[in-house]
């Protein structure tokens, strides 16, 4: 009986010691492999890749490896030339490049290099169109460079793709009305510079601007032109 009870003890505790969780850990920010990357397998697979391709490939992908471990000890610059090395070593037509292009973008947006994020971005978004980290980072770059409403359009882009991506929703939600005071600053001052033209023209014939009001329909949000004579 002892030997039963014995047993069933040490049963529950092995049960134990499987349903406990392992100690998380620490997810590298560049991952060996990419969710969205993986929408471009199928393509991948269609080509036949030669020998040669595929020993390419393979040192590629090992540059890569190399690359993340100095991105993750913010070695940026020799983390860079991994990956330009991965880049320049994968097959012409490896959609791997698009991760390596991904990942010497963030290495850039560490380098503060806004312009080099969004050159990478944009090619390898070329590769994979749905590539969400590409999105993100050339997001994050636009907004350095001030071009805020390209920024608003790629995460609206993440946000299609990945509707619980909560990071992408704040980002949106943040730029909207950024970039629609930013619209609105920019048509002030278009109007001004109109206005001013108009003024040099106009006072050849005793006329002004302020012979010309416009009206801005609140449903349409255009304008129209109505002249008034002045008394």
């Amino acid at each position: 009986m002892k030997i039963l009870v014995d047993l069933v003890a040490e049963l529950e505790e092995a049960k134990e010691e499987i349903q406990e969780p392992a100690v998380p850990v620490e997810e590298p920010v560049i991952k060996e492999e990419d969710e969205e990357a993986k929408d471009v397998e199928a393509e991948e697979n269609e080509h036949t890749w030669t020998e040669e391709e595929r020993a390419a490939l393979e040192e590629a992908e090992t540059l890569k490896k190399k690359g993340n471990e100095a991105y993750l000890a913010k070695n940026h610059s020799v983390a860079r030339e991994f990956y330009t090395s991965a880049i320049n070593t994968a097959p012409e037509k490896a959609t791997e490049k698009s991760v390596y292009l991904a990942n010497r973008a963030a290495v850039d947006l560490a380098l503060e290099d806004y312009k080099s994020v969004v050159e990478d971005c944009t090619e390898s978004l070329k590769i994979n169109p749905n590539y969400i980290k590409a999105l993100q980072r050339r997001a994050a770059a636009f907004e350095k460079l001030e071009e805020e409403e390209k920024a608003l359009e790629d995460f609206q882009k993440v946000c299609e793709l990945d509707a619980e991506n909560k990071q992408a929703r704040a980002q949106v939600q943040r730029l909207e009305p950024v970039v629609e005071q930013k619209r609105e600053r920019l048509k002030e001052e278009t109007i001004a510079k109109f206005k001013e033209l108009g003024n040099m023209v106009l006072g050849k014939f005793g006329l002004s601007t302020d012979n010309f009001q416009t009206v801005k329909d609140p449903e349409t949000g255009s304008y129209s032109v109505n002249f008034v004579q002045n008394s």
